[in-house]
This record gives C-alpha cells, sequence and structure tokens, in this order.
C-alpha cells in the first residue's frame, strides 16, 4: 500500500496497522462495521465515515498509545505535584511550581513495565469508554465484577478518570459506577508474587528480555506492602464512599487432589 500523506498521518495509519494485525477481534469488528454501511461501495462518504464509530475509537486509542509528537511541554498554572518524575529511578513524586515548563516524552526509553497497572488502567477506561459510546450507554450505570490482579486495576483506573474532570468521556467512567465487587484482590499483595518472580527468572532463560520486562511491572506491584500497591490505595481510598463496594473471599482452602 502506497499512502501520498503527511508525516503525522503517515505515523498514525502505521501505528494502526500494526495494532489492527495483532488484535485481531477489533479488526474482524472493524470490518464488520464497515461492511454494514458501506454494502458493496468501494469509495466511502463523508457521511459513511461519519456513521463508522468504531473506526474513530480505533484512531484515537491508536493515537493515546503511541502519540504522533514525540516531545511536547506544558507550563504549569499552579503548584502541583506530579505522581512520578523524581528520585533517582524517576518514579518518585516531583514538585512543579506555578511557571515552570514541564516537557514530558511518550517515547523516553524507559522500560514499558515503569507502570504497567497504570497502563493497563488507561487501556481499561479507554475500552469502556469507547464501548458505551457506541452503544449510546454513555450514562448507564457502571457495576465491576473484579477477581484477584483485576481489582488493582479497576481501582487505578477510577483513581485515574476521576482525575481527569476536564475529559468529560473518560471522568463520566468513575461518575457513572455505582459498585464494585472484588473477589479475592491482593490489596495488600500477595505472597505468591514471590514465586512467580522466581519463574519469571527462569522463563527468562528462553524469552526474550522485552517480553519479560513488559510484565515484570505487574509482578512487583503485587508483592506484599509494594510501594505501587499502597499508592493505588491511597488513591482510592477517599472515592470508595461514592460506591457501592463488596469484598469477597475464601475461608477454606481448596482441594485440588
Amino acid at each position: 500500500m502506497f499512502c501520498s500523506l503527511e508525516e503525522i498521518q503517515r505515523r498514525c495509519l502505521s501505528w494502526t496497522f500494526r495494532l489492527l494485525v495483532r488484535h485481531t477481534s477489533v479488526m474482524e469488528r472493524l470490518r464488520k462495521e464497515i461492511s454494514s454501511v458501506m454494502g458493496t461501495e468501494s469509495i466511502p462518504s463523508r457521511e459513511q465515515i461519519k456513521k463508522i464509530r468504531y473506526l474513530d475509537s480505533v484512531i484515537k486509542e491508536s493515537l493515546r498509545l503511541y502519540p504522533p509528537v514525540p516531545l511536547n511541554n506544558r507550563e504549569a498554572v499552579e503548584t502541583t505535584i506530579l505522581p512520578t518524575g523524581g528520585g533517582p529511578n524517576g518514579d518518585k513524586p516531583i514538585l512543579v511550581k506555578k511557571g515552570e515548563l514541564v516537557v514530558y516524552s511518550q517515547y523516553n526509553g524507559k522500560a514499558p513495565s515503569a507502570d504497567r497497572v497504570l497502563q493497563h488502567a488507561q487501556t481499561l477506561v479507554s475500552q469502556l469508554e469507547a464501548d458505551r459510546d457506541l452503544e449510546d450507554a454513555a450514562k448507564r450505570p457502571i457495576i465491576f465484577v473484579c477477581h484477584s490482579l483485576g481489582g488493582i486495576i479497576v481501582k487505578r483506573a477510577l483513581a485515574y478518570a476521576e482525575s481527569r474532570v476536564r475529559l468529560t468521556h473518560i471522568y463520566s467512567i468513575y461518575v457513572c459506577t455505582f459498585a464494585i465487587l472484588f473477589f479475592g484482590t491482593p490489596h495488600q499483595g500477595s505472597s505468591k508474587a514471590n514465586i512467580l518472580s522466581s519463574l519469571q527468572k527462569i522463563v527468562s532463560i528462553a524469552t526474550p528480555k522485552a517480553a519479560i520486562d513488559l510484565e515484570s511491572g505487574l509482578v512487583n506491584a503485587l508483592e506484599k506492602e509494594s510501594e505501587v500497591l499502597q499508592n493505588i490505595t491511597d488513591q482510592f481510598t477517599p472515592l470508595m464512599s461514592n460506591f457501592r463496594v463488596f469484598f469477597f473471599w475464601e475461608q477454606e482452602k481448596t482441594d485440588l487432589k
């Protein structure tokens, strides 16, 4: 395929095609929607493109994951504290004073596992918001049923959505959440994370380092009394009074014989 496009458009399409190939269920859903709107026509009109709403969500998600602008900056309008960026490893809070310029890059060379919980949380919010918009269900109440690590991701996702007051489509996920059911969620971490870490080291012998690094952040987050879990709890606790929250756990050991 040869396309005569501007650099930003080329980057966007390149990443979108790559993501579609890796997520075949999304590609199939997009194909079905295009076929239902286009029929036998080969060139879409402007009105037809507007009706292909899932395509809009796919492009936006691609832009969120891989922004075409590699470097950007913002001036702080008030003194605040960013959750990360400080300390020797860049994983501590950092003070930003009013008037200071904050320069950031999507491609800063750090391992993608630096905050895998946040990345999964952002993906959850984006996919949920897109599906609700496509189904005309933007105001429908949400009940999360979470198991194990899923509960940690949902807590982080709601804290993320609550912090985006000016982005109403994201903030609506927080506003519309009615209840959360936690099943066996390791809120304080789990000793099993140490076992996973050991297995990860064994698997790393035969697995590319990039693939191992990708999920190491999730294993570290599950360790007992980890700083990641504590930060998520600190962010989520003030929000709990706005939801119906239920906790479920097993009190008897399961016989696996």
